[in-house]
């Protein structure tokens, strides 16, 4: 897998394009993200300003394919890119037995400028870039036993929210690694990050439980930026200030929190 950048391209180059395309019988294959979406053609409801680079980030300090993705940032320089992945290819088993780093910054060319947080993950999940600069990575799994039969001693990863400096140094771990619960003293397999602009307070979406389980966690916890638990934000359920499975938060610009 690899992640594609979007750029704007006006839309009389595209007529000028699509209109030069009908001319000839020459088609140009280009290869799409996975072998099931290689022939899916782009449905769009409206206009739409953007095209599809392939490949455009590679892992060239580590020289290996991109595992499976989930989360993707823009660094506070509005130019460079933060991503995560999972070090093996697809949903399992992760980066559980992996040393391979999950944690990865581009600058605009998709040139891979460092990666970081090799060992420390199990299935990073989303990322997110504060004010600072500083980069948050949340971890959706604890290791299941089967885990623990293939890769004996990961037990200590985890289900936890880590902060890094830009250069890869851990600030700050919110949560257990290796251990599900309630806050401060644990996370339940947490998707995605945010910190409020205007204060550093930090929201963490959980969980990634399985929508079946009967002791399904679903809640936004709340944290200063020292990372002291402050309260949580709605339930379990699918109810006004419900959720199920939350999995992406952002702040909008009127400061307002949006839940996915």
């Amino acid at each position: 897998m690899s992640v594609s950048a979007f750029v704007r391209v006006p839309l009389t180059t595209l007529i000028v394009v699509w209109a030069a395309l009908q001319g000839t019988s020459v088609q140009t294959e280009q290869r799409g993200g996975t072998v099931q979406t290689d022939n899916v053609q782009p449905v769009n409801s409206g206009a739409n300003p953007y095209r599809v680079i392939r490949d455009w980030a590679q892992f060239t300090s580590e020289g290996r394919p991109w595992g499976g993705s989930n989360g993707v940032a823009i660094d506070r320089d509005g130019k460079s890119v933060w991503a995560v992945d999972r070090c093996s290819p697809g949903t399992t088993p992760g980066c559980v037995g992996s040393k391979a780093n999950p944690v990865h910054h581009f600058d605009a060319s998709g040139k891979e400028i460092r990666s970081f947080g090799g060992g420390m993950f199990v299935w990073p999940h989303g990322i997110h870039v504060d004010r600072d600069g500083n980069v948050w990575v949340a971890d959706a799994r604890a290791t299941s036993p089967d885990d623990l039969k293939k890769f004996p001693g990961e037990d200590n990863k985890g289900s936890v929210v880590v902060k890094f400096s830009p250069d890869g140094k851990v600030l700050m771990t919110l949560g257990k690694p290796g251990v599900r619960g309630n806050p401060p003293e644990a996370l339940t397999d947490p998707t995605d990050i945010v910190t409020d602009p205007r204060n550093g307070d930090v929201y963490v979406a959980e969980s990634h439980t399985d929508v079946t389980d009967p002791n399904l966690v679903a809640r936004i916890s709340v944290f200063d930026r020292n990372g002291k638990f402050l309260r949580v934000v709605g339930r379990t359920g699918t109810g006004p200030g419900e959720f199920r499975t939350p999995h992406a938060i952002e702040f909008d610009s009127q400061g307002q929190l949006i839940v996915a």
